[in-house]
């Protein structure tokens, strides 16, 4: 960038050569003047290098700038989660009630909630159902052109909030379910299907076919998109009551009369994917999109999808094999096992997650993850300076961070090297004659690929004195 000297200079020189400005040139006020204007200049010539900065991902810092980056490669950011968790009906009429599959439900704070699957109940019963924190909205837009790859966008609200949506075409016949391509992957001219897209201006859409990969929707057809919008991270503690929304009857026609109360802490929805997240999952997009061919392709695309997890293990027919022995059942068959703390339909989600994506000849199946514990006894001593009862929470806290069930930063393999290593640099341990000793009990390793290996604080004893 031009230095401030030398952009002085050169409006001197300019005014110089001017026959009006002659008698000023070496006056006061021309060098005020040049100085004004060499800071105008050097303020352009900075934002001219600046807004060159904006085209590269590294450099840029515009949230405008980086989602022009996720529109050019065809990114798709994730979405809100929603909050989810178990709810209580009892029914105090007379009459059976049936409850279809997103039936809404409503907080006391105004949050809808719905259920995802239907329930039936007779008079005086009391059964619990799953529910999950986000309300419906449908939007329609009639085709008012043929053309190849037409689109629809989605509001800025709408997009902000979405966490799934269905795309249904009536092109003659009534609504008919689409299917979604990423990328028109696998797609013929008569496909039925849609892409996802999101644009620079932070407005998600959907995108149909070409004629050659894709169907183009008729002219007149009408679409129809179901969206389900969330709070994403929401929290309803255990004990709150709930109202059914709408009118809603059961099977003598009657109102229905039910009380609707959180069997435990509805909680556990994420946010939708930052700035900063995108910016780093942008330079490995390229790499996985969503084609899923190795195991790192698959964790990368799990743990995009479902924040949260804080245990995933991927393996396939040559793992499956090596621990189990040859079966023929695990023919072209990729394994997932994962947990999130409180997320029951964890693996329903992942497993409809990845039959989103056209592969070929290989399926997926779900394996529950199996938790093992051990335990330690830690015995010692420590300098009088320290507060036993400080120390012991210390080595606890350690301990859960390192070891802990629903650590998000647990180490995947336990050696006692380590366990000596973790409780030592808490720092208690380093004034003269302090000393410790621990003993392991229980399962260290796991022995099937399933397997989570954990610390079980409730039988680990920490027994402390005084030098």
């Amino acid at each position: 960038m031009i230095s401030k000297e030398e952009a002085i200079a050169q409006f001197k020189q300019i005014l110089g050569d001017k026959a009006g400005w002659a008698k000023l040139a070496k006056s006061q006020f021309v060098e005020h003047l040049a100085v004004f204007q060499s800071w105008a200049l050097r303020d352009a010539l900075w934002k001219v290098e600046r807004m060159i900065q904006e085209f590269f991902l590294s450099t840029a810092m515009n949230k405008a700038s980086i989602l022009a980056h996720v529109e050019d490669r065809e990114y798709l950011p994730r979405k809100r989660t929603p909050s989810m968790g178990l709810v209580t009906i009892s029914n105090n009429g007379n009459s059976s009630v049936a409850l279809p599959i997103h039936t809404a439900f409503q907080s006391e704070g105004g949050l809808s909630y719905v259920i995802a699957q239907s329930v039936v109940l007779q008079p005086g019963a009391v059964g619990s159902v799953m529910v999950e924190q986000h309300e419906p909205k449908t939007v329609t837009q009639t085709i008012s052109q043929t053309k190849a790859f037409l689109e629809m966008y989605f509001t800025k609200e709408d997009t902000d909030r979405m966490c799934r949506f269905d795309v249904l075409l009536d092109i003659g016949s009534g609504f008919e379910q689409w299917a979604y391509a990423r990328l028109f992957q696998g797609c013929f001219p008569d496909s039925k299907v849609y892409d996802e897209f999101y644009a620079h201006n932070a407005q998600s859409g959907i995108r149909f076919g070409n004629g050659i990969f894709g169907m183009i929707p008729p002219l007149n057809a009408v679409v129809q998109v179901d969206m389900w919008l969330t709070e994403g991270d929401t929290t309803l503690v255990a004990g709150k009551p709930l109202y059914v929304m709408g009118d809603v009857y059961d099977d003598a026609l009657q109102p229905v009369n039910l009380t609707i109360t959180s069997a435990d802490t509805i909680t556990g929805g994420g946010a939708a994917e930052s700035t900063e997240e995108i910016r780093t999952n942008l330079h490995y997009w390229p790499i996985y999109n969503e084609k899923l061919i190795w195991k790192d392709d698959y964790v990368f695309f799990v743990r995009k999808n479902h924040p949260g997890i804080v245990w995933l293990k991927v393996w396939g027919e040559e793992e499956a094999e090596a621990a189990y022995g040859p079966r023929y059942e695990f023919i072209n068959k990729i394994f997932v096992s994962a947990y999130k703390p409180g997320d029951t339909g964890l693996g329903s989600r992942i497993m409809d997650g990845l039959a989103s994506v056209k592969l070929l000849n290989r399926k997926f199946e779900w394996v529950e993850p199996v938790f093992s514990f051990f335990s330690l006894s830690i015995t010692g001593k420590v300098g009088k300076s320290v507060i036993i009862t400080e120390a012991v929470s210390a080595i606890q806290a350690i301990l859960m961070k390192s070891y802990g069930k629903d650590s998000t930063t647990r180490n995947e393999l336990v050696f006692v090297k380590d366990l000596y290593r973790i409780v030592d640099n808490t720092g208690f341990f380093g004034t003269t004659g302090a000393s410790f000793e621990l003993t392991v009990a229980g399962a260290t390793a796991s022995t099937n690929l399933n397997e989570v290996v954990c610390i079980d604080m409730a039988t680990t004893t920490i027994n402390l004195a005084y030098v």
